[in-house]
């Protein structure tokens, strides 16, 4: 069985760093000569002051991202071995139980539900006020991490954060494949949430030139992006796809709500369904922000892999989002050929589901929908 190691260095200039390998030897070889890179290439000689043996990389990765939020003088504690000093201040760092996939993550039971009814005062017009309890939406920093570096820290609902990862390097185009994803891992941190992956056929050259150095307010917004060329940059061509028959947008519509439950306890999530083309609902993703539901449903749809009556390019993607350009851009990129909104689109997003040939459809309502772009010639 292998080994895995935590670690912490102190560096020329005071500072502490710590790490986690499987290869102890070999790391701190790389750290004293500075052929890893990063923090402690600047910041050298470095001295190892303390490392510990786990079981399991998972173990070690959580030990490493707790020691990192701990301050100067608990980090000192523990180097002296003063237990009694740690036990004071000690944060646990919790591992997750394991997701249908195998992954760690949460299960939807415990990730969905906030912290229970919060008490609020109803106020009506004509001045009359009741008690009522209601339940606000989970929402909480969630750092994406790819091939060891930061890549973005997104405000979303701490549920299925593997496909959320997934589906974020898909539609962010970090990943060609799903089979370019691997090593997901969760943890959760005294900050928020960790979410890790390995990705392949992606430099660390190309990766770090594309690292997000800001916080996105629930993926939302043109946030990370370096200059306006990104942004038009051409979408791949979405496949020749045929008609849809407007009925079967009616018909997921109906049925969506039921697919909803964290909508229809706190009534402040957004929604993205894959719907077949007869109009069932066939999966289903919830999250405060709107890009990440999407990216929750094109990780599910991609690690979930074939199965039958699931082909995105035969179906479409309903939303409950504003159609904005990023929507649209997600959707292609997932392989899409239709969407379907349940507000307006802005220009931008009209203008790139032309030019890339996605059908489109907006401000679908229980009785009307809006035929944006029929792109079936």
């Amino acid at each position: 069985m292998q080994d895995f190691w935590t670690y912490m260095l102190r560096c020329a200039d005071g500072s502490y760093y710590a790490g986690h390998t499987d290869d102890l030897d070999m790391r701190m070889g790389q750290h004293r000569d500075g052929s890893l890179g990063g923090y402690t290439s600047r910041r050298r000689p470095v001295e190892l002051v303390w490392s510990e043996r786990f079981a399991d990389r998972d173990s070690a990765f959580a030990a490493e991202r707790q020691i990192k939020g701990w301050s100067r003088a608990k980090k000192e504690a523990l180097i002296r071995g003063d237990w009694e000093s740690l036990s004071q201040h000690a944060r646990r760092v919790r591992p997750f139980p394991k997701t249908a996939r195998g992954e760690e993550g949460l299960s939807s039971s415990r990730s969905e539900r906030s912290e229970g009814p919060s008490r609020t005062t109803e106020i009506r017009r004509d001045g009359t006020r009741r008690p009522i309890s209601r339940e606000w939406v989970p929402e909480a920093p969630v750092a994406l991490e790819f091939n060891g570096l930061a890549y973005a820290v997104m405000m979303a609902t701490p549920a299925d954060l593997a496909d959320f990862a997934l589906g974020f390097a898909l539609t962010e185009g970090l990943a060609k494949s799903p089979a370019d994803v691997a090593d997901l891992a969760v943890a959760e941190v005294a900050q928020g949430w960790i979410v890790r992956a390995s990705l392949t056929g992606l430099g660390i050259a190309q990766l770090t030139e594309r690292v997000r150095a800001r916080v996105a307010e629930s993926s939302c917004g043109l946030c990370g992006i370096e200059n306006l060329d990104a942004v038009a940059r051409p979408l791949p061509p979405v496949a020749p796809h045929g008609p849809l028959d407007e009925a079967a947008i009616f018909s997921a519509l109906a049925g969506l709500r039921a697919h909803q439950p964290l909508t229809r306890t706190t009534g402040a999530a957004h929604a993205a369904a894959f719907c077949s083309e007869h109009g069932e609902i066939r999966h289903v993703r919830e999250d405060v922000g709107r890009h990440n539901a999407m990216d929750k449903l094109v990780g599910a749809l991609a690690a979930a892999g074939p199965e039958p009556g699931i082909d995105i390019a035969r179906g479409f993607v309903l939303s409950t989002a504003r159609c904005s350009y990023e929507i649209v851009e997600k959707a292609v990129r997932a392989g899409a050929t239709r969407l379907v909104t349940v507000s307006l689109p802005t220009s931008m997003a009209v203008a790139r589901a032309e030019q890339a040939g996605l059908s489109l459809w907006c401000l679908a309502r229980d009785d009307s929908v809006l035929r944006v772009n029929d792109a079936t010639g």
